[in-house]
């Protein structure tokens, strides 16, 4: 009987070590060679804070640091749109860095972000970035959140994060060298203006056309891809940066009005070239409802409710019909545009639209 006491006294002392260690945050061990680090799972810790009252005093105080919830995804989020949500992660760097490293977020649609990094002294810099605040007040010009990761001598160091956004993200913290944050930049902007260069050109070869044939359905096209683009690039960060920098509240919109067009101009194009009126009577009618309840959506996102500019899945509903009509119409056998292009760039605009 005493061994049997014994022996269960022992199980449950070793559930309760065994559930402490499982709740307890992962340290990550960066060194010199290491030049990024994304966190993830339980490197992440959590607390959601409903009024966004909590001050940094506070979460990082003692009483705070058992009430913060281990993340069981591989990204958090922040699931209550209403909520602020403080987030911290530890790092340990086993010797001294010799490179200047950063901290970035990258989200873009992300509104408000605030970091707490500690400098060698041990005291917390506050900084902030975010969707909401104008390009200019970033500490890189970079489409992504970047914060200046002050301390990188030897030890354990904590970070904390809180971050707002009426729209629900992925918080994906990443550590990065400075060296591997430019070459990582450079590759991706390069990408960029590769694939805007396309646009650019694409438009310009059917404008050229259009001043030289007078046939509507290249304007039409090149509306349509220059819909593309300004889709992309809302959604990328790139406009921001480029286009409106002092006007964040533009980013809540464009997207949207952008996508609007996309879908219009897409199922416009889609008659002009395929003479779907003569054709398919039917269909045509059916192009022309879909355009009235694109509008009247359109109209009901833009003055009554701006969430609904997120159901972008509804423009797999244009896609299907500019897909069909051109199956029964011949479209690929269609010289008069390059009809391959035009699904290949409506294909990958709406399946990006599901990011």
């Amino acid at each position: 009987m005493m061994l049997k006491r014994l022996a269960k006294s022992l199980l449950f002392l070793l559930f309760i070590f065994a559930g402490s260690l499982s709740y307890a945050q992962k340290i990550v061990p960066i060194d010199g060679k290491l030049p990024e680090h994304i966190f993830k799972s339980e490197e992440v810790v959590w607390l959601e804070d409903p009024n966004g009252n909590l001050t940094f005093d506070q979460i990082s105080s003692t009483a705070y640091q058992d009430k913060f919830i281990t993340n069981i995804n591989y990204y958090p989020k922040n699931y209550n749109r209403s909520s602020a949500y403080w987030y911290r992660v530890k790092v340990n760097f086993p010797k001294d860095l010799d490179h200047a490293a950063v901290i970035e977020f990258f989200d873009q649609i992300t509104d408000d972000i605030e970091a707490y990094l500690p400098d060698e002294k041990g005291n917390y810099i506050h900084s902030k970035a975010g969707a909401d605040l104008n390009f200019k007040d970033r500490l890189f010009q970079h489409k992504n959140f970047e914060f200046l990761v002050n301390s990188t001598q030897k030890g354990e160091h904590t970070y904390y994060f809180k971050v707002k956004s009426k729209d629900q993200v992925n918080v994906i913290i990443v550590f990065r060298t400075v060296e591997r944050f430019i070459q990582y930049g450079l590759t991706e902007y390069f990408t960029f203006g590769f694939f805007y260069g396309m646009i650019v050109i694409f438009s310009f070869h059917n404008l050229l056309m259009f001043i030289a044939v007078k046939r509507r359905q290249y304007l039409y096209y090149i509306l349509y891809i220059l819909s593309v683009g300004i889709y992309e690039m809302s959604t990328d960060g790139i406009a921001f940066q480029y286009l409106w920098p002092n006007h964040p509240v533009w980013n809540e919109y464009a997207y949207g009005v952008a996508l609007y067009f996309l879908s219009t101009f897409g199922l416009i194009f889609t008659k002009e070239l395929l003479h779907v009126k003569i054709k398919a009577p039917k269909i045509n009618q059916l192009i022309n409802v879909v355009l009235v309840l694109r509008l009247v959506f359109f109209l009901a996102c833009l003055f009554y409710n701006n969430d609904w500019f997120k159901y972008k899945f509804l423009e797999f509903i244009p896609l299907s019909i500019c897909f069909f009509t051109g199956s029964i119409s011949g479209g690929a056998r269609n010289t008069d545009l390059p009809a391959f292009l035009y699904w290949a760039i409506f294909s990958f605009s709406v399946g990006s639209s599901s990011r």
